[in-house]
């Protein structure tokens, strides 16, 4: 059995802000992308210029997902359960997934406090 993680909460709270700002941009990016390909039909023909977008896209969606995954199992304190419910949420709902799993402050504090469920 692995020994439980312990991280201050100075440096929790310091990398949940890296990773919500790593969010919103990919938030952004995903959303212009969506609204872009809805809107412009002039964009959807050419789909030399659509399938080298989508692959950026895509690459970076697996970038970022990777990221948060792996902050999860190496250094977010929580039990074992938790860590393979929330790989799964992101891994599936993607952007929606890595805004639900995002924790607010009484999260932080309960966590930070022992109470790693």
């Amino acid at each position: 059995m692995t020994k439980p993680i312990t991280i201050s909460k100075k440096q929790l709270v310091s990398d949940l802000k890296k990773l919500r700002a790593m969010l919103i941009i990919q938030t952004i990016i995903t959303f212009g992308y969506f609204l872009t390909v809805m809107i412009d039909f002039s964009f959807i023909t050419n789909l030399k210029s659509h399938d080298n977008i989508a692959l950026a896209h895509f690459i970076l969606s697996t970038i970022v997902k990777v990221i948060f995954i792996w902050y999860i199992w190496k250094t977010y304190p929580v039990n074992r359960k938790s860590k393979i419910d929330n790989t799964w949420m992101i891994a599936i709902l993607g952007v929606i997934g890595m805004w639900i799993w995002m924790p607010n402050r009484k999260k932080i504090e309960k966590i930070t406090n022992g109470n790693v469920n």
